[in-house]
């Protein structure tokens, strides 16, 4: 009878290390399975990077092949050219009947190229902008032929594709200054230079420079700095910033934008105090030992480290407007950033996101318990069938 007990207790720890064991086993298989899915999601976003970079190859090569057969298709009208235009290659100066030289090359030696155009009966010359100083060249062509002699600015037709305040903010809170920028493509032809300039609606706002010129390549884009300062309101005033482009030789405008907005902020007579509180996302609590940063003004910033409250002060003395605080990740915790307007007394909450935890310390923690747990029972059993031989 006794021997069937110790054999029953024996089972059952038997079925105990077994159970231990195929839960280890399991959260083992779980963490592979979760690596090798991971493992698959990154190898699925490689190939996609790949074959994105082989279709940008695949039409670079089409662009350049399609570019190579423009030079050889230019190549060759410009061979033909030569070999019909080469009696009227020498032009002759006024007043010389022989021994002339070429009149475009006398007259312009900084030319980048020039040509004959037959077709229109006129002498084409590529000329570099700030080439040359006013006058470019003097030319003495007899007077019933003045008419035909005629330049050809090449004409800008900048379009305005963005604007918007280096902060990102859509309506820039300024208290003293602010720096806003334009973004604009160039949709003619030709390279050629355009004009903008920069306003304000009130007057108590300096934009600066008000005018910039520029030169940009045929589809080029760029991107266009203004400051704007706010000079002193007795109250927070709102207002707009107009940009206008135009065409640098004839002065036509190419477009507008009036989109891009702002708010004066008046000179606070008070100290703005800002108070920060980090409390856990999940449990609501707050955090201490978190280091905050606050960065405000023109490139201004502060730190400070949560007390036992969770809650960092800061002083900014008379500052007023846009401020951006953040928190610097530590083993349990994200880094949070939150964006706020302050004046006079002011306060933010940062709701902090804990670190994703890893499959691996999972594992390894669930094996290590069915270890102890598998030796534990082991023990007793050894133990318990020791005691019950003795007693015999």
């Amino acid at each position: 009878m006794l021997e069937k007990v110790v054999s029953r207790k024996v089972v059952i720890a038997l079925s105990v290390i077994v159970v231990v064991l195929v839960s280890s086993l399991i959260g083992v298989i779980m963490h592979f399975t979760s690596i090798i899915q991971s493992k698959d999601d990154k190898i699925s976003n490689l190939c996609t990077q790949i074959t994105t970079l082989n279709a940008n190859i695949s039409e670079l090569e089409n662009k350049i092949a399609q570019q190579n057969k423009e030079i050889i298709r230019l190549e060759k009208i410009e061979n033909l050219t030569n070999q019909i235009f080469a009696p009227l290659e020498v032009v002759q100066q006024a007043g010389t009947e022989e021994g002339g030289v070429n009149l475009a090359s006398s007259l312009f030696p900084n030319a980048q190229s020039w040509s004959l155009d037959t077709a229109n009966r006129r002498v084409v010359i590529n000329l570099l902008w700030n080439a040359y100083t006013i006058p470019m060249g003097v030319i003495y062509v007899p007077t019933e032929l003045a008419d035909t002699w005629v330049y050809y600015p090449p004409k800008a037709n900048v379009k305005i594709t963005s604007v918007a305040w280096e902060t990102g903010e859509s309506i820039r809170q300024i208290s003293e200054t602010a720096v806003a920028l334009v973004n604009v493509v160039q949709k003619a032809s030709v390279t050629s230079s355009f004009r903008i300039t920069a306003s304000a609606s009130v007057p108590t706002a300096m934009v600066s420079p008000a005018e910039q010129t520029f030169t940009l390549e045929p589809n080029a884009t760029m991107t266009v700095r203004f400051n704007v300062q706010n000079l002193g309101v007795q109250a927070d005033t709102d207002g707009y910033i107009t940009f206008v482009i135009y065409e640098t030789w004839t002065g036509t405008e190419t477009d507008r934008n009036s989109n891009l907005r702002f708010r004066l902020l008046a000179a606070s007579t008070t100290t703005t105090i800002l108070d920060v509180l980090c409390v856990d996302k999940e449990t609501g609590l707050a955090v201490s030992g978190i280091i905050v940063y606050v960065s405000y003004g023109s490139g201004e910033s502060k730190n400070g480290i949560t007390g036992a409250n969770g809650m960092a002060t800061f002083d900014l003395g008379n500052y007023r407007g846009q401020a951006t605080i953040s928190s610097l990740p530590t083993d349990v915790y994200k880094q949070s950033t939150l964006s706020v307007t302050v004046s006079g007394r002011s306060s933010a909450t940062l709701y902090l996101e804990k670190q994703g935890k890893g499959g691996g310390e999972d594992w390894w923690t669930y094996a290590l318990i069915g270890i102890v747990i598998v030796m534990a029972v082991v023990l007793v059993v050894v133990s318990k069938k020791r005691s019950k031989m003795r007693r015999r």
